[in-house]
């Protein structure tokens, strides 16, 4: 079974465990007070690890830094923009997982 499921983002650095099938958007949630993630879910699927970064505009950071993830989404809150990048990580080994693994 198929369904959308939303995963909040508290931290500039955040882990979330989920059966994700398909990362859809990033915003601002004013009801939950803090930026969430939409996901497409499979609930029949085994849970997957990914780790969501969260970068100021601006913000440097080592050339290698985001090898293996993908922008997520873009969010203006208040004059305030922040970039999220996703990316999966083995969960054995704890590694970051590239396109060609």
């Amino acid at each position: 079974m198929v369904a959308v499921f939303k995963y909040k983002i508290q931290d500039t650095i955040q882990w979330i465990d989920a059966p994700v099938i398909n990362w859809l958007t990033v915003d601002w949630q004013e009801r939950e007070q803090c930026y969430v993630a939409w996901a497409m879910v499979d609930l029949e699927a085994k849970i997957r690890r990914f780790q969501i970064i969260a970068l100021e505009t601006g913000a440097q950071v080592d050339g290698t830094m985001l090898d293996g993830y993908q922008h997520l989404g873009t969010v203006n809150s208040n004059y305030y923009v922040l970039h999220f990048f996703v990316g999966e990580f083995d969960p054995e080994t704890e590694e970051i997982m590239k396109d060609d693994e």
